[in-house]
């Protein structure tokens, strides 16, 4: 419903969240304009004046000492409760780290792929122009070359490869090659703990590769 007549029906409004207020400005305007319409009126304004946009993630943040401004600001309309005020005791964190032998002789595909984009990366990062000086190349573009190189490391089918200044396809990985010894340790990890009666969460930042894992799951 509209906001504005939401606020004329009711005598309070009290919204109750369990996102932290610095996931997103954005986010948190919505709520403020039904607790306060007048001092937050419009998005625009509400984003001009606590957050900026981030280019490089393609979202809004706030800005520089705007979230502390916001909070000072909002006085007594804001009530936060932690984990500690109400009792709440989470066992700490164990990381395990499991090493890899990734060799020509185990997974021949995977170790092609990773050692051609290895290859790759460095000529581009060695590349020069017309006039013999270093090329330049901007954060993104170096993010761009070592995230490929993360993902041929954990499932590499279906890699595109290209060159950050021309666009020219550097190195193209089939879908077929479905090698990876990251994905078979996972399997053999996951298996073992289902049948011990747990249950687990698997986090990738690369979609193929969580699908091909279910794949391999479901193969089980």
């Amino acid at each position: 419903h509209n906001s504005t007549a939401v606020s004329s029906l009711t005598k309070g409004i009290v919204p109750m969240t369990g996102t932290a207020i610095l996931n997103s400005p954005e986010d948190m305007f919505s709520l403020l304009h039904l607790v306060d319409p007048t001092v937050f009126h419009t998005k625009n304004n509400f984003l001009k004046t606590y957050a900026e946009f981030d280019y490089y993630e393609n979202k809004y943040k706030f800005a520089s000492g705007g979230a502390s401004v916001l909070l000072r600001r909002l006085g007594t309309k804001f009530l936060r409760r932690t984990m500690e005020d109400i009792g709440i005791i989470l066992k700490p964190v164990q990381i395990i780290k499991h090493t890899l032998d990734l060799n020509e002789n185990n997974y021949p595909d995977q170790y092609r792929v990773v050692t051609s984009l290895k290859e790759a990366a460095a000529i581009v990062l060695s590349a020069t122009d017309d006039e013999g000086n270093p090329k330049v190349m901007s954060n993104f573009e170096t993010l761009a070359l070592m995230t490929r190189e993360r993902q041929a490391n954990v499932y590499p089918a279906g890699i595109v490869m290209k060159d950050p200044v021309t666009g020219e396809v550097i190195l193209s990985v089939a879908e077929d090659v479905n090698e990876s010894i990251k994905l078979d340790k996972a399997r053999d990890i996951i298996l073992e703990q289902v049948a011990a009666g747990k249950r687990l969460a698997v986090f990738s930042q690369f979609a193929g590769a969580l699908a091909e894992l279910e794949r391999m799951l479901k193969d089980e």
